[in-house]
Parts: C-alpha cells; sequence; structure tokens
C-alpha cells in the first residue's frame, strides 16, 4: 500500500513523477491515489498547483481504465446499479452526487467503470463513467475551501 501522506511531503514534480509511474502500470491505483489525495486537499488554498495536478492523473487514469480491451477478472457488473440503468440517467446520478460529494461520485464511477473494462458493448458507458470522473476531479481541484 502507497503512503499517501508520502505524496502531501513531497515536491508537486516528485508526486506527479511517481503517479505517472503508477499510472504506466496501474491506472486504478493512480486513480484511487488522485481521488483520495484530492479529498484530503480539500480546504488547502496553498495547494493549487498540487490539485491540478492530481485532477490531471486522475482523468488520465480514467481515460486509460476506460480504453483498456481486456476484460476485468471479476468480468461484467452484473451487480452495479450505474452499469445496469440507461446512460443517461446514470450520467444524471453521478452529476447529482457530484454536487454533494465529488469524490464519492468519482469513487462510484471509477468502480463502475472497472468493473465494465475491456466489455465490448459498454464503450459509450465507459467514456461517459471516465468523463465524469474527470469532472469531479475538476471539481475536487477547485474546491479551496
Amino acid at each position: 500500500m502507497t503512503n499517501i501522506n508520502s505524496y502531501l511531503h513531497t515536491s508537486v514534480d516528485d508526486a506527479k513523477g511517481s503517479l505517472e509511474g503508477h499510472l504506466r502500470d496501474h491506472p486504478k491505483t493512480a486513480a484511487e491515489i488522485s481521488i483520495t489525495l484530492l479529498k484530503s486537499l480539500k480546504g488547502r488554498g496553498s495547494q493549487k498547483s498540487r490539485r491540478k495536478m492530481l485532477a490531471s492523473v486522475l482523468r488520465k487514469a480514467a481515460r486509460a481504465i476506460a480504453s483498456e480491451p481486456e476484460p476485468t477478472a471479476a468480468g461484467p457488473a452484473s451487480n452495479d446499479m450505474l452499469a445496469n440503468i440507461g446512460i443517461k440517467d446514470a450520467r444524471a446520478m453521478l452529476e447529482h452526487k457530484a454536487d454533494e460529494d465529488p469524490a464519492a461520485a468519482a469513487r462510484q464511477a471509477l468502480d463502475t467503470l472497472l468493473s465494465l473494462q475491456g466489455e465490448p458493448d459498454q464503450e459509450s458507458r465507459r467514456r461517459m463513467l471516465a468523463t465524469m470522473i474527470g469532472k469531479c476531479g475538476k471539481a475536487l481541484s477547485e474546491a479551496a475551501s
């Protein structure tokens, strides 16, 4: 397990380099760390460049997961509500949740995206989820208070 605090107590460039390494090898880890850090940085106005970098890594990780051609070992998301309702309804649900808690919305979208990874008939839904994760990351990066 990665020590989250180490990303807060190092330079933005060093944190970015480490997260980009995760991004290449394990985009899920990069996304999870980014969400956790963005949530913990809420209210720290002096960390603007770190928050922007984390939002960028989160967007890249979501896109990498969404474009992964191989299905996950877990298989399709048969029990995941966001995977089983209409795309418009799923988007509306995530947008509403993002207004209240962007970190929770990003995590929920990430979980669904991971469960749909590589599913051939879910490309549009995967793109929508990746976009919503990016929007949540941006909202978190702009949350200075």
